[in-house]
């Protein structure tokens, strides 16, 4: 029968800044095998051909929604698509890892096996000679003496752990290992390097990206960025297509430099700990991506005006496009200029910019954990966003909102 067989490629379409992949042979659906929250081994390009690691979720039976905030207009994605992806994980109901897909066969510059980016393993499964030799390698190291990294699975951004960099002197670090013959990436063809970092020290970081002898910019023009002092994990954005020196000169032909090292560092200034996680190379500067609350029955026309959006711009639900009378509902969305705007519709947690016995009978199955919420829709069932957990008292004041 089909769904004995391995999931595979069928379909995409574009929407927006996001592609849908369409599987056959999911038997009754697809799933993530292990136990990471997020699916992994994705890749997404634009036009320019260049790919790039990238978000992915399933978000039906047989659809999985994969975006990059660095690429704006997509037009390919690839899955597991490398010689050594041992921790891509999309499964369908019977457990069989789907095939590695393109969804087109145009040449283009293809990511090596990207595990490091996640900050999930310590170690993955490499070519280390460029032959029939494979093990178990490292996948970060540190610059040198001074410094101790560590994965941390209670600190993170996304996935399962966070790279833990403690540096006992000053300006040292660590880097990801590329020298390895499935990882070696040509960093020229990325013009930006984005991180999420935390800071949970009293005293402030300076993170600088250094490679060889050179720094890469800010997107200030500066060589560093400041990780205030008591922080939680935000993005930091390095320009790879700058280069300057220690002493602030300019580089000039940075994509050779950068294609001249297998290697670069993340260099702290300070003594004391940071997290690093969740790694993204892009041609293009990251998309500003924000969640506004937004009244239960705001039109779309109403939500494009309200967050400077010309009113041409599609609002999304999904992967369907609303007309500018429809009611946007929770994670409804828009995006143009760079910029990405998702609803949070208090109480409506379907996403049809309604409350109704819809959503009481959706926040009763989380409470008994039949169907449980999550993402911005975790977030819609909260009668106050300081509150961490979903508990009856959400039910009641959901119940008398229907009942006006």
């Amino acid at each position: 029968a089909a769904g004995y067989n391995a999931a595979v490629y069928k379909d995409m379409r574009v929407v927006g800044n996001k592609i849908y992949v369409t599987m056959g042979n999911v038997g009754t659906g697809l799933s993530i095998r292990n136990t990471n929250t997020d699916l992994d081994g994705f890749t997404i390009c634009g036009s320019d051909r260049v790919f790039v690691n990238a978000y992915a979720k399933i978000v039906s039976k047989d659809t999985i929604e994969i975006y990059s905030p660095m690429v704006s207009n997509p037009v390919a994605a690839a899955y597991a698509f490398s010689s050594f992806n041992m921790n891509a994980n999309l499964v369908n109901s019977y457990g069989l890892p789907a095939v590695p897909f393109r969804t087109d066969n145009i040449d283009s510059v293809l990511v090596g096996d990207n595990d490091w980016m996640n900050a999930d393993y310590a170690t993955v499964w490499v070519d280390t000679r460029g032959g029939n030799t494979a093990d178990f390698n490292p996948t970060w190291e540190v610059q040198k003496s001074g410094a101790a990294i560590s994965f941390d699975t209670a600190v993170k951004a996304q996935g399962n752990s966070s790279l833990k960099l403690t540096t006992t002197v000053a300006n040292v670090g660590a880097g990801p290992i590329l020298k390895h013959a499935t990882m070696v990436y040509r960093l020229g063809s990325y013009k930006y390097l984005s991180v999420m970092v935390k800071n949970a020290d009293d005293v402030a970081k300076t993170l600088k990206l250094k490679v060889g002898n050179n720094y890469a910019t800010a997107l200030d023009g500066s060589t560093s960025v400041t990780v205030p002092a008591n922080s939680d994990f935000a993005c930091y954005v390095f320009n790879m297509g700058t280069l300057k020196t220690s002493t602030g000169g300019a580089v000039t032909n940075t994509a050779n430099s950068f294609n001249a090292y297998l290697d670069f560092d993340f260099v702290v200034a300070e003594t004391g700990t940071i997290y690093l996680d969740d790694i993204r190379l892009g041609t293009e500067a990251p998309s500003a991506t924000e969640v506004v609350k937004t009244a239960l029955g705001t039109t779309v026309s109403s939500f494009l005006s309200a967050n400077g959006f010309a009113s041409n711009v599609v609002v999304y639900n999904g992967s369907t496009a609303l007309n500018n009378n429809a009611l946007v509902g929770t994670g409804c969305f828009a995006s143009a200029n760079g910029k990405t705007v998702y609803a949070l519709v208090q109480f409506d947690v379907d996403g049809n910019g309604k409350c109704n016995s819809a959503d009481i009978v959706l926040l009763r199955k989380h409470l008994i954990s039949e169907n449980v919420l999550t993402d911005l829709y975790f977030d819609a069932a909260k009668r106050d966003s300081a509150n961490t957990e979903i508990d009856v008292r959400d039910l009641v004041r959901m119940k008398k909102y229907v009942a006006k």
